[in-house]
């Protein structure tokens, strides 16, 4: 079986440190609240993952995104931090919040980066 091109690159990953906290949140929510340094402990140790600091900058960029489109704060860090980054997408599965950001960066869904085998 041959993949697909993108398998011949090095992919990296970015996200902002909101990431943290939404792990940490969504897992107390969820009854894992023990678990949570693991769970980030894991991500902080992923090679092609890049944790972004929030700064000042991104903070204003959120700010403008949050009232001219709606979007909420972590989406909007999240958003900015791309942004700034300069990813070539922005990796989501809301469509909603996809077409949304879709005017200031490409959005693809996870499913969209899956490699296809061929023959």
């Amino acid at each position: 079986m041959r993949g697909t091109s993108w398998e011949a690159e090095e992919v990296t990953a970015i996200t902002s440190s909101v990431t943290l906290l939404e792990v940490i949140l969504d897992m107390a929510a969820s009854g894992f609240a023990d678990q949570t340094e693991l769970a980030v402990a894991a991500l902080e140790d992923l090679r092609a993952l890049t944790i972004v600091p929030l700064d000042k900058a991104m903070s204003k960029t959120a700010a403008k995104h949050v009232l001219d489109d709606g979007i909420t704060i972590q989406d909007a860090y999240h958003l900015a931090t791309a942004l700034q980054s300069g990813v070539s997408c922005f990796v989501i599965r809301d469509t909603g919040l996809a077409k949304k950001i879709g005017k200031y960066v490409k959005a693809v869904s996870p499913e969209d980066l899956s490699p296809k085998s061929s023959a």
